[in-house]
């Protein structure tokens, strides 16, 4: 139907250029009202990709675009509600503006409306998730967790610490307890390593900074697709015994 739509807009099929105005008009506002309807009855941007997204964002714009009757524009401007923010107003930038007049305005002064809701619920969505994820990690700190934990906590936060495990830790597995503390600090005067209050009290030995742990994250994932905890634990190990990164085959 999406490629219909765009078939149309484009006037690709000699039959469609053929087509007298009214019932191109028709046309148009099926196909927009075919795609609506597909939408909301099958859960349909659910299942599109960007491509998708971006062609009827594309095709939306090209038809308001277009000198059609305005009954076209209010359908289009009712449609883009049923899209991601983003891809709405891209497709909706022709008759924004102050460019829109009468039905065609109230219609898409409704769907700004219900955009901004969703742009609104979306930013306090990803923040909360954020929030969420914070928590974990914090929960984290200062205390045993496992090697598989470690991996699984959040990239940006795993920087503000830094990586301990008990003295003489040699072996490493998914199940190795290690513990993430505050940075190492350097005393100005004699260059001696400071240790954070919980490492010396538990009796801990730096391993590394967070920021190696992140790269050892993004190297492994930069040469598997999908790479599983072993494959981090055996990216680290290399990288503690050898100063780099281990080569995957």
């Amino acid at each position: 139907m999406i490629d219909a739509l765009e078939a149309f807009s484009r006037r690709e099929e000699g039959w469609i250029q053929a087509l007298n105005k009214d019932d191109y008009t028709d046309a148009v506002i099926q196909g927009v009202e075919a795609v609506s309807k597909a939408m909301e009855s099958y859960n349909l941007l659910e299942h599109l990709s960007c491509d998708y997204y971006s062609k009827l964002a594309v095709t939306g714009k090209k038809l308001l675009e277009m000198k059609l009757d305005s009954i076209v524009k209010e359908t289009i401007a009712d449609f883009s509600k049923g899209l991601p923010p983003s891809y709405a107003y891209s497709m909706l930038e022709p008759i924004m503006n102050g460019k829109a007049r009468g039905d065609v305005k109230r219609e898409l002064n409704k769907s700004l409306a219900i955009l901004a809701m969703k742009r609104e619920k979306k930013e306090e969505k990803e923040y909360l998730d954020l929030e969420e994820s914070k928590m974990e990690t914090v929960k984290c700190v200062r205390t045993s967790i496992s090697l598989e934990q470690l991996f699984k906590l959040d990239n940006d936060l795993l920087e503000e610490y830094d990586l301990y495990v008990k003295e003489g830790m040699v072996e490493f597995d998914k199940n190795t307890i290690v513990y993430l503390d505050d940075p190492l600090d350097v005393d100005d005067d004699t260059e001696d390593e400071i240790y954070p209050n919980f490492a010396q009290e538990h009796d801990l030995q730096w391993l590394f900074s967070g920021q190696v742990i992140n790269d050892i994250i993004v190297n492994t994932q930069h040469q598997l697709p999908n790479p599983t905890v072993k494959d981090y634990i055996k990216n680290l190990i290399y990288y503690n015994e050898n100063d780099c990164f281990f080569t995957f085959k």
